[in-house]
């Protein structure tokens, strides 16, 4: 079950959307191509890589008309994105990995297969690791999920024992798949997401 502080300054997909346009533009300045896919129950945007100036516009724009559309279901999408992607290369998949373990073990494996460099950003709200709630709060449920008004001090060691183990659960997940992970908070300044981000990708690099 997913939930975000109604108080959050930036929600995850503007977070998510800011990180990729920051990575395309890095691509796209060193000369590689970048392309971008947005995804929800099926692939709703595919735009093809592209190493043009030019191109960077197209990946803004589609960006910024990026809106959430409801309930996703990562798994199945990613079988369909491999599908698509046929020349290898680097995919970036920035999501908050809420999917059955299993499905999205499965959708990730399909890359591996295709034998693609895969890095995962997955990127939460700080409300939702944090759970900094103490008195009787309305929690706004996303994807279809209904609102829910609870007593958080009820709840509270429960919530954060079960998210934890979420992700600690995704992050082997990934990893067990000799796949890139980083943990992004949505209160973590961009500059600093990138920078481990650069950081982490040059560490691999510096092992191939």
């Amino acid at each position: 079950m997913a939930y975000r502080s109604e108080s959050a300054p930036l929600s995850k997909l503007e977070y998510a959307k800011h990180v990729a346009a920051a990575i395309a533009y890095l691509v796209i300045q060193q000369q590689d191509a970048a392309g971008l896919a947005t995804l929800d129950t099926g692939v709703r945007e595919y735009v093809p890589p592209s190493s043009q100036p030019s191109h960077l516009r197209l990946l803004l724009h589609r960006l910024e008309e990026c809106q959430p559309n409801g309930e996703t279901q990562l798994g199945p999408v990613l079988h369909d994105l491999a599908e698509r992607i046929r020349k290898r290369g680097l995919i970036i998949i920035l999501s908050d990995l809420f999917d059955d373990p299993q499905s999205l073990l499965a959708g990730l494996k399909h890359f591996r297969y295709r034998r693609h460099d895969v890095s995962v950003l997955q990127i939460i709200d700080p409300a939702e690791q944090d759970f900094p709630f103490d008195q009787p709060t309305r929690f706004v449920g996303m994807e279809h999920l209904a609102e829910q008004q609870a007593d958080p001090r009820s709840i509270a060691d429960a919530y954060r024992r079960e998210f934890n183990r979420f992700l600690t659960e995704t992050k082997h997940l990934v990893r067990d798949l000799a796949m890139d992970h980083s943990l992004i908070r949505t209160d973590q300044p961009l500059d600093a997401a990138l920078r481990a981000f650069l950081q982490s990708r040059s560490r691999i690099a510096g092992h191939v």
